[in-house]
């Protein structure tokens, strides 16, 4: 990480991290922010620029922009899954070049990054579909970030099409984020005498590892009672047992094109707002049965 004492005029890039909650942002080695990093400072240098770092909160918010404006900040990328509208106008009155990176705003002329959400969750649905699931559920974790809602969004829009959706109740289960939250709750879920689904989508990984783990501790076989499919491919999701079978999202690939379109705004070659989703892919494990 470079400081902002070693930088040149106007040759800082700022990667500023919104915070709200936290959640999604930790360095506990369990999530996967690091190869975002990696992607954006391994671009971010090849273009000759350094790289600084900022975190910002609803309760910092002004005074940390009026730093940014003061820093030769050339233009920043804001990861932001926990960015709210009214507080996205703050940054978009900076008039410094920026990419929104984890959400987007499409009603603001706001350029952005993010997977391709409806992509990805119709990977798993026809996953699931194809291993001879009919009773399809969703476990929610609860947050109010744009990400987790537009998985949700699209997995009720499928199952709509294919004719597996009746109602939001028999659907969507909300049992919390992140691990310690979701075992919980998905302990609560499963003393209930409501019947369930056979198999379970999830906002992320996190929440789904939660719940293999509650199944597990209250006396269920994964995947002979319930199976699950997480999204994002957390490292994690390789080394519990069984192996969560899941969405990877590109990470690294997030953070370079993350780049690569804030260099278009500064070369002024972006002729419009550009909103670019990339897509994922479907991985494998063993936490879904085929019951064909």
């Amino acid at each position: 990480m470079d400081s902002l004492e070693s930088s040149n005029d106007k040759k800082n890039i700022f990667f500023i991290t919104y915070v709200d909650s936290g959640k999604l942002v930790n360095s506990d080695g369990t999530n996967s922010f690091s190869f975002i990093i990696e992607g954006i400072e391994k671009a971010v240098h090849s273009h000759g620029y350094y790289l600084c770092f900022m975190t910002v909160s609803n309760d910092n918010l002004e005074r940390e922009l009026d730093r940014l404006s003061n820093n030769n900040c050339a233009g920043f990328i804001l990861f932001a899954p926990e960015v709210s509208y009214e507080q996205l106008i703050y940054f978009n009155n900076l008039d410094i070049p920026f990419v929104l990176l984890e959400n987007s705003f499409i009603d603001l002329s706001v350029s952005s990054v993010q997977e391709n959400n409806h992509q990805g969750m119709k990977l798993a649905i026809d996953y699931l579909i194809q291993s001879g699931h009919k009773k399809i559920g969703y476990l929610t974790s609860s947050l109010d970030y744009n990400c987790f809602k537009e998985r949700q969004h699209y997995a009720k829009k499928i199952l709509k099409k294919y004719g597996l959706f009746n109602s939001d109740e028999e659907f969507f289960f909300p049992i919390g984020y992140p691990e310690q939250e979701s075992y919980e709750g998905m302990k609560n879920l499963l003393c209930k005498s409501q019947e369930l689904p056979d198999a379970f989508l999830s906002d992320c990984d996190l929440v789904a590892i939660g719940a293999i783990k509650a199944c597990k501790d209250t006396g269920h076989i994964v995947p002979e009672d319930f199976s699950f499919v997480g999204f994002d491919n957390l490292p994690i999701s390789s080394m519990i047992e069984p192996g969560l079978t899941t969405i990877h999202i590109y990470k690294d690939n997030l953070g370079t094109e993350a780049v690569e379109l804030l260099m278009k705004h500064l070369r002024n070659t972006a002729k419009c707002t550009s909103h670019t989703v990339l897509f994922t892919t479907l991985v494998e494990r063993n936490s879904v049965s085929d019951i064909n």
